[in-house]
């Protein structure tokens, strides 16, 4: 199955080198991988030239553009593309070799399950990050601790549906732009052709607020990695902020 992957960097270049290190055997699988640098410092130009990774570059000199709309950007390159699904990376993300170990075909099963025209997105983040998860009636896992285990659209906890015999859990959560795998189909709209004919995606977004209003409207589904396989290796982020 062909898969198209971009890689959003900028004025990170040891967090870059580190990222494509991690990733570099699923990237060479790919069909396309396509870079936003963002920013055009020369360091990460360096790291890119030496990757040893075969990908088209897109390049943004000067001040750095807001995550929206740079993910925006890779959305609709990666929709044109001509691949059929979308993997999408920042710079700050590294897989972690005992998740690995213990699902070492996550790759192809991630892109098996977000062929589901029910599903819309595949996170591939480690699952620590959801806090502590309840067992529910009905195999379900809901909201235990975690700022992440509430959908962050509509305020109401996930409850996650075990998918028996696959390595995902699966249920009505938020998008998210961690590391994550999707149909490129809705990756970016797509102007109408003829008149009637729209077809919906998750940007051109502001932010990843904006992205999560326009999937909430998708009315699809989130495939959760057992066990994630992504680790975040840049500066933390705070929940702690956040109201619905």
């Amino acid at each position: 199955m062909t898969i198209c992957a971009t890689i959003l960097t900028g004025n990170r270049p040891a967090l870059l080198a580190a990222t494509l290190a991690s990733s570099r055997a699923e990237l060479l699988k790919c069909g396309r991988v396509i870079v936003l640098h963002n920013g055009g410092d020369a360091e990460t130009t360096k790291v890119l030239d030496e990757c040893g990774i075969d990908h088209d570059r897109i390049v943004r000199d000067g001040t750095m553009i807001p995550n929206g709309p740079a993910t925006s950007v890779l959305a609709g390159h990666a929709k044109a593309s001509g691949c059929p699904l979308w993997w999408h990376l920042e710079d700050d993300w590294e897989q972690v070799p005992g998740l690995v170990a213990r699902h070492p075909t996550w790759f192809e099963d991630a892109q098996e399950i977000a062929s589901n025209p029910a599903i819309g997105q595949v996170r591939l983040r480690e699952e620590s990050h959801l806090g502590r998860l309840l067992t529910l009636p009905d195999g379900l896992r809901g909201d235990g601790s975690g700022a992440a285990n509430t959908n962050w659209v509509d305020a109401r906890p996930v409850a996650w549906q075990v998918q028996e015999g696959t390595p995902f859990m699966v249920a009505n959560a938020h998008w998210t732009q961690n590391p994550f795998i999707c149909r490129a189909e809705i990756a970016s709209v797509l102007a109408p052709e003829k008149p009637g004919e729209y077809i919906r995606g998750v940007y051109p977004a502001e932010d990843e607020r904006h992205a999560q209003a326009r999937f909430y409207g998708l009315n699809l589904l989130v495939a959760q990695l057992r066990p994630g396989v992504f680790r975040h290796i840049g500066d933390e982020h705070s929940l702690e902020g956040h109201r619905w």
